[in-house]
């Protein structure tokens, strides 16, 4: 199953490409738009979304509509090219809708990107996730309104990436989330 999913990734992802990774549902919880609009503007990002949902179709139609070739819907994956896309992306996206119920816990998404030593960008400007990752400097948020900062984020980190990042996301990890704490 490893070779299987190292050779999917190889086949699909390039390799010179900076690599934000969603794994999840895609549905009414997560909002796209603001990746769409800043996709075109980000050439040397590469936005792959791993999952189905009821929303899929119609995200996948807007990314064909918009020509964006950096953007890229890979279905329901099996959970060694799961592991194997989160052991090759720069950074674990939660492009979550603004809604209360984020703001009072942490949802399992983040928690798989930071246990892969991932640093986290997420729309949400308030609540748990977004005190922690201030708080250890291992992420940063965007307005779902501002697609420019998505922009300026991934600009920034793209080209001048902080080494310190995966090592600061996974200690986050292992002292708040780890199952043996």
């Amino acid at each position: 199953d490893r070779l299987r999913a190292d050779k999917y990734w190889i086949e699909t992802l390039p390799r010179d490409k900076f690599v934000v990774a969603y794994t999840g549902m895609i549905g009414q919880t997560i909002e796209l738009e603001p990746i769409f609009d800043a996709a075109p503007e980000l050439p040397g990002v590469w936005f792959v979304f791993c999952g189905g949902g009821d929303g899929l179709e119609a995200a996948k139609q807007e990314v064909a509509k918009r020509g964006l070739a950096n953007v890229l819907f890979t279905g329901w994956l099996k959970t060694p090219e799961i592991q194997r896309v989160l052991q090759l992306a720069d950074v674990g996206l939660v492009p979550y809708r603004d809604r209360a119920n984020f703001e009072t816990g942490v949802t399992n998404k983040p928690v798989e990107y930071l246990a892969n030593s991932l640093p986290i960008l997420t729309s949400l400007q308030r609540g748990v996730l977004v005190d922690l990752l201030r708080e250890s400097r291992t992420g940063a948020t965007y307005r779902n309104t501002e697609p420019k900062e998505l922009v300026q984020i991934l600009n920034g980190w793209s080209s001048n990436p902080d080494p310190s990042m995966p090592e600061k996301a996974r200690r986050l990890f292992d002292e708040n989330f780890h199952p043996d704490i």
